[in-house]
């Protein structure tokens, strides 16, 4: 499976998913043509999506599943992403996918099943497997939707959270010293003497490796000197 540009008109085209024989895939092809066309998205969007469901239904295929029974295992099919590194081209190839990726790729997985329940290709008990009922009557009053009586909210069944970095540790005035020793130049050590009197609330800054947190209050006249320093 890989993705594929059609081109409609000299002005309008959109991108789909073909497979071994470079025949469109129908359900995928559908819903990526409703995307372009019914719902008026970017050329680019679609390529994206493509890609997306490209990577989806060659893990079917590889692995004997029609479109049901990857819905029901659609947990395997995230950890197939978590561990096996991308072999799209672009920037993350031969890398593993980060959570915000993973979650990219489920969604577009989602969105073409939600297609395919609407067009009557597929029966609606699949979404059972993707989405998750949650009550709103536990919701606090003031993020429940308008109205009275209980309502109810689908949410994704297969959701990577994202983890924040830990906050690096303050540089120590040691490491300070021996960033300026190191420098071999003038202009070097007098860049790092501006960011220590131009340190701002949690502004980080990268030098020579060392990743710094400075805490301390800007000074506005050093502020002055270091935007006349960026124009160098």
């Amino acid at each position: 499976m890989q993705a594929l540009r059609v081109v409609l008109t000299e002005t309008l085209a959109y991108w789909t998913v073909v497979g071994d024989d470079w025949y469109p895939v129908p359900v995928a092809d559908a819903y990526l043509r409703h995307l372009r066309l019914g719902a008026d998205r970017a050329e680019g969007t679609t390529r994206t999506y493509a890609g997306d469901i490209a990577c989806y239904l060659s893990w079917c295929q590889r692995s004997g599943r029609d479109l049901m029974a990857g819905a029901k295992d659609l947990g395997l099919f995230v950890a197939m992403l978590k561990t096996t590194p991308a072999d799209r081209p672009g920037a993350g190839q031969g890398q593993l996918r980060s959570p915000g990726r993973i979650n990219h790729i489920l969604a577009a997985v989602r969105e073409l099943y939600k297609h395919a329940v609407a067009d009557g290709t597929l029966q609606a008990s699949v979404l059972a497997c993707l989405y998750e009922v949650g009550d709103d009557r536990y919701l606090p009053a003031e993020l429940r939707p308008e109205g009275s009586g209980l309502r109810y909210r689908a949410r994704p069944r297969h959701v990577q959270r994202n983890r924040r970095a830990r906050r690096p540790a303050p540089v120590r005035r040691e490491e300070a010293e021996a960033l300026l020793r190191a420098c071999e130049c003038w202009r070097d050590r007098f860049l790092v003497v501006m960011l220590w009197f131009c340190g701002g609330w949690e502004r980080r800054w990268a030098c020579g490796g060392l990743t710094c947190t400075w805490s301390s209050p800007p000074r506005p006249w050093a502020a002055r000197s270091a935007g006349r320093i960026c124009m160098w």
